[in-house]
């Protein structure tokens, strides 16, 4: 993870190569990025940022780098070179086309059926965010409109255009980082409906959360559409603000969390943008929330149904690779085994999830089977397959009455049409016993395994 020191001694580092080079760096400090002229800006990852500044004093370019109190920071290339500037009034109009269209209106949102639910609240003093269900509400963040402090908006833009940015704090106490949650709301075009209504959210750092609403009239503003692509001479390349140190989980220093939804998080090598190296990690934390006393236990049916949501997600995102990277799908047959730990890395339950025609079986596996995962990543765990793996070879590698196996809980998605749970419970579990002792992700084709460890 990256530390202050650490950046400090890159930065000087950098400082020093880049002088020798002849190149122009020079670091300003800043409150804020929305003290920058209004460019065309773009967010980008810090080993990328370290890459845009070699490339740079390679080609000879000139440069300078704004450092910013939250821990970000942006390159910006020499005025001389010709930024392409945004027209005068832009952020101001779009902000009045918001206004008029969600003044007074609750936007609704529910990703999950039977389970959260967003709700997006403009009035005329207060913008709010919650997240609730029947039993509990979280307010993911506020902003009172005639508080200075409180109003923070900018002028973003990604690949295709632009959009507005409002940053609201003041949500709830988020318990494990000791801070209020916050969120990041942005309003973007979109041509094809009518109707302003919250497109996504998503929790992209723990309690820290992105929720997009669309708002067809910004469409009115040209470079809010998506065709206001321009090619500028230069861009301003900005790094994310840095995230608190996560001293209670020493693994959130190798490993960069991926919210799943309902308490669980994959667990992936840091910096890791494309999922190449799926891990077996998978993170718990249930939060107690307002009017929840007791946190879920892993043997109840609640920790279960949280589980099955999270394992769907997880392949729905595509998290989930076979060896050629391709992911996985629910029309796959897979078996895939993973640790689950809790924020102070204990050990919560081993499980081991099948998707098999359709239906995802969620059951405990030994932990020993999983082997030591001190790095987390399959490459620790990769053995000799070998070739045979005919009925021949299944043969169980301790007595049958100590299976290394053993079924607990079972979950099934299946049509109401099903009367039985078909278990799972044979030879092939001993096979992978016996010829890997390791988790992995295992296509299957006519119900025998295919080993394809990556």
């Amino acid at each position: 993870m990256w530390r202050w020191s650490d950046g400090i001694r890159v930065a000087v580092g950098y400082a020093m190569v880049f002088f020798a080079l002849g190149s122009a760096l020079t670091v300003h400090m800043h409150e804020t990025r929305t003290n920058l002229p209004q460019y065309f800006t773009k967010e980008i990852g810090e080993t990328e940022f370290e890459e845009l500044l070699s490339r740079s004093a390679l080609e000879g370019l000139k440069w300078h780098v704004e450092q910013f109190a939250d821990g970000s920071k942006c390159y910006i290339p020499e005025a001389g070179q010709q930024l392409a500037p945004v027209t005068d009034g832009v952020l101001e109009r779009g902000m009045e086309l918001v206004e008029e269209a969600t003044i007074g209106v609750s936007m609704e949102m529910q990703p999950f059926e039977h389970y959260w639910r967003y709700k997006f609240i403009n009035t005329e003093f207060n913008k709010t965010v919650i997240q609730y269900n029947e039993n509990h509400k979280v307010v993911l963040g506020s902003m009172a409109k005639a508080d200075p402090q409180s109003v923070r908006r900018t002028l973003e833009r990604d690949e295709d255009s632009y959009y507005i940015s409002e940053k609201f704090s003041n949500g709830d106490m988020c318990l494990f980082l000791g801070e209020n949650r916050t969120l990041d709301v942005q309003y973007r075009c979109q041509y094809d409906t009518p109707v302003d209504f919250i497109r996504s959210t998503k929790e992209y750092e723990i309690c820290r959360y992105t929720l997009v609403v669309s708002i067809p009239s910004l469409c009115e503003i040209p470079i809010f559409g998506p065709h206001a692509r321009q090619s500028p001479a230069n861009t301003i390349y900005c790094t994310p603000a840095t995230t608190p140190k996560l001293d209670a989980v020493t693994l959130i220093e190798s490993y960069k969390p991926t919210f799943l939804g309902f308490g669980f998080y994959h667990l992936s090598p840091y910096p890791n943008w494309t999922h190449h190296d799926t891990t077996a990690i998978l993170m718990y934390h249930q939060e107690p929330l307002t009017g929840q006393s007791e946190t879920i236990s892993k043997t109840d049916a609640t920790f279960f149904e949280h589980l099955s949501y999270a394992c769907l997600q997880l392949v729905d995102m595509g998290l989930l690779k076979d060896s050629a990277g391709k992911p996985f799908t629910v029309e796959n047959n897979f078996t895939w085994y993973a640790k689950i730990i809790g924020f102070e890395g204990e050990l919560i339950e081993a499980t081991g999830l099948r998707l098999r025609d359709g239906k995802l079986l969620i059951y405990n596996v030994d932990p020993e089977l999983l082997g030591e995962m001190e790095e987390g990543n399959l490459n620790d765990y990769e053995r000799q397959v070998p070739e045979d793996v005919s009925n021949e070879n299944l043969k169980p590698s301790g007595p049958l009455d100590d299976p290394a196996i053993v079924q607990m809980h079972i979950h099934e998605f299946r049509s109401d049409e099903d009367d039985t749970v078909e278990e799972q419970y044979d030879d092939y579990s001993n096979l992978i016993y016996e010829q890997l002792g390791a988790q992995g992700i295992f296509p299957e084709n006519d119900g025998n395994p295919l080993f394809h460890p990556f």
